[in-house]
């Protein structure tokens, strides 16, 4: 899941999304019984201590799958990783998952079509209500790239959200980076689409006179991966010290909103081409889980994360002497089959759904009849 093949340079990545984790646990530990008014936010607040629980502990035991001859040579195939959205672990692991699941996903068509990466906009609101915020972007986004106009010049759409907050008057401020699929012959065809053209569009949708839209073309498939996925994997800046002004509890607020608005959300949403090719790769961008990989020099070393000194140490006693790879461990066939359940039942839905399309073109034509 990350990059290096230096098992010590891997270990060190993590370690410093670690340090990150334990200041949002510092936060978490300060205002854990904080008691608020309304009974939504005390529902938000004991789902956010639930995350946070898990937050903490991620990371802190690793698997690696390493040479006999080299012990620092090798790549982590396993891990206690908590998957939530705001953290900052997860974010980055999530990232190159969906590089690689993107570009695999676009390999067949990356010479046929150019890219735009467009940005959409709304209006800063207030924490409490980010929720509905990114509801009505998510729907008026659909509406605008399922226009007749859109759909024709707009060959593919890799939607991603992302959430940043107004340093000026600390507001949340919502929006959406999208990767637009076009033909070769777009810039140059009556099928183009002028800046001040999506501008009007968004703004009668939004019913906002003043929203911003950013559009710029990539020079290649690598370049524009790169803008989508970077804010599809970092819906929150998790990064970042609170700035001037900033207090700790506004902080834990800001992250137990976008939190419970982030939570089930489908962060990524694919249109027109992008969508068969995921469908036909049965590629799920929303999919958070990471299955462990099957080892392959054969020697596993496990290491544990010690909070004091924020360092990892070789765990003796949970690294196996031998494992015989041909046989898997039952973890591995366990999520194995898990994963094939979860592809039969979404040929079932995509089989029902096909049956009820052509179902009802049947009946509509014999009613015309």
């Amino acid at each position: 899941v990350f990059s290096s093949s230096d098992i010590f340079q891997t270990m060190n990545d993590i370690r410093i999304y670690k340090h990150r984790i334990e200041y949002m646990r510092g936060l978490y530990e300060k205002y854990i019984d904080v008691e608020f008014c309304s009974e939504a936010e005390k529902e938000r607040h004991k789902n956010f201590n639930n995350q946070m629980a898990h937050i903490c502990s991620c990371g802190s035991f690793l698997t690696f799958d390493v040479l006999e001859s080299d012990n620092t040579v090798g790549k982590l195939t396993n891990g206690n990783f908590c998957r939530q959205r705001i953290c900052p672990l997860c974010q980055r692991r999530r990232s190159l998952k969906l590089f690689s699941n993107i570009q695999q996903m676009l390999e067949p068509v990356k010479n046929k079509y150019s890219y735009i990466h467009l940005s959409l906009t709304v209006p800063s609101v207030d924490v409490e209500n980010v929720q509905k915020s990114i509801t009505d972007i998510f729907n008026n986004s659909k509406k605008l790239f399922n226009m007749p106009r859109y759909k024709k010049a707009f060959k593919g759409v890799i939607r991603s959200l992302e959430v940043t907050m107004n340093m000026n008057n600390f507001k949340m401020h919502p929006h959406l980076h999208c990767l637009v699929l076009v033909n070769k012959s777009y810039f140059t065809s009556r099928d183009y689409i002028k800046h001040s053209e999506i501008l009007t569009d968004w703004s009668c949708l939004i019913g906002c006179s003043f929203p911003q839209v950013h559009l710029r073309k990539c020079t290649d498939l690598v370049s524009a991966l790169c803008e989508v996925v970077k804010y599809a994997s970092k819906p929150i800046d998790t990064e970042s010290k609170n700035p001037d002004g900033f207090t700790d509890f506004q902080a834990i607020v800001y992250y137990m909103n976008v939190a419970a608005a982030l939570k089930n959300r489908r962060l990524l949403q694919t249109f027109g081409i992008c969508s068969e090719l995921s469908k036909a790769f049965h590629i799920d961008l929303n999919d958070d889980e990471i299955v462990p990989e099957v080892p392959e020099f054969g020697e596993t070393h496990c290491y544990t994360y010690n909070q004091e000194t924020r360092t990892f140490f070789a765990d003796v006693d949970r690294t196996p002497k031998k494992i015989d790879w041909k046989n898997p461990p039952q973890f591995v066939l366990d999520r194995i089959n898990k994963r094939n359940k979860k592809l039969l039942e979404y040929k079932k839905k995509i089989i029902l759904r096909n049956s009820q399309i052509a179902l009802k073109r049947l009946l509509s034509h014999k009613r015309v009849n």
